[in-house]
């Protein structure tokens, strides 16, 4: 394994997959391996709980993914997960791969990244409360066994995760979804030049940014058809057998937007000074740890910042 990009959620991981997938060995986004124990299934439909056939559970299944690799280039994985669940995450990664695995750890302003998890569900129809009643119901949903995507909140906090990252790893790199949306080329060179520990040259003629967020026209269709979706194990093996995955990806896509409302963005206002206020505290710390002023990229803390 070269590297693993650990999350969070909403920071560009799903672009960020396709264009490294060019380069490198990744037989699929998230196998969810070194967070399974903490991912509960059976007990709710997708999306509060996620299907157990999409998490990779057995070492067996797990090397085999990798035991394919007859391609000559190194092997990678890309995760949205393994940032929130650090704690169990770190000592397994450590065991499997050693203190010399790249970590690459994709950053999100939480004002931004809290807004773009909530309405994710809510575009769709899964989420019914508005924002702060979400927030406050978070504790709740987390102990009933509700999957981590539904933890807007934790997500985006990252001081911890990371200092664990960097006390654990030789190499962390910390990148930014802001970056990655300013100045892509630039953004790639920088992550592939670290994951080479060599100066890269990137060029792209077609870098797209995924899974938008906006809310969805007809939601209770969209959300009765991604429910059937996933709740038939073999449906996305078929569909990718049939079409491809680059094919599917399209074709996914493609009915996500026949979806989509043109007004998205002012259906559901987002108090961002609300947001503001409750990472304040944990931006402040973040800045300190890595000596960086945030507020370049985070305008919403531009009062708080320690620059």
């Amino acid at each position: 394994m070269k590297f693993m990009i650990v999350g969070t959620a909403k920071a560009g991981t799903t672009s960020i997959f396709h264009q490294l997938n060019t380069r490198y060995y990744i037989p699929q986004k998230e196998t969810f391996y070194f967070a399974k124990d903490r991912i509960q299934t059976g007990q709710y439909e997708y999306p509060q709980q996620r299907p157990g056939s999409s998490i990779i559970t057995s070492e067996k299944a797990y090397h085999a993914l990798y035991k394919n690799n007859n391609t000559g280039v190194q092997s990678a994985e890309v995760s949205t997960c393994y940032l929130y669940y650090y704690l169990s995450v770190i000592p397994q990664l450590l065991n499997q791969h050693g203190r010399d695995l790249k970590i690459i750890i994709c950053l999100r302003n939480p004002v931004d990244r809290t807004k773009s998890g909530y309405l994710h569900f809510r575009r769709e129809g899964f989420e019914t409360l508005e924002l702060e009643e979400a927030i406050t119901a978070i504790p709740e949903r987390i102990n009933k066994g509700y999957d981590f995507m539904w933890d807007y909140v934790g997500l985006s906090q990252y001081t911890s995760a990371i200092k664990a990252y960097q006390a654990n790893f030789k190499s962390v790199q910390i990148v930014f979804f802001e970056d990655l949306k300013q100045n892509p080329q630039f953004f790639y060179q920088q992550m592939l030049s670290f994951i080479e520990d060599r100066p890269v040259s990137f060029e792209s003629e077609k870098i797209e940014h995924q899974n938008k967020s906006g809310i969805m026209k007809n939601a209770w269709l969209f959300k009765a058809m991604k429910q059937s979706y996933n709740s038939l194990p073999f449906a996305k093996s078929l569909a990718t057998q049939l079409l491809g995955e680059e094919r599917l990806r399209v074709f996914r896509r493609g009915v996500k937007e026949q979806f989509y409302a043109a007004n998205s963005a002012t259906e559901f206002p987002i108090d961002r000074a609300f947001l503001t206020n409750l990472f304040e505290e944990e931006v402040q710390q973040l800045e300190e740890l890595l000596q960086q002023d945030l507020s370049k990229k985070w305008k919403d803390f531009q009062s708080v910042s320690i620059g």
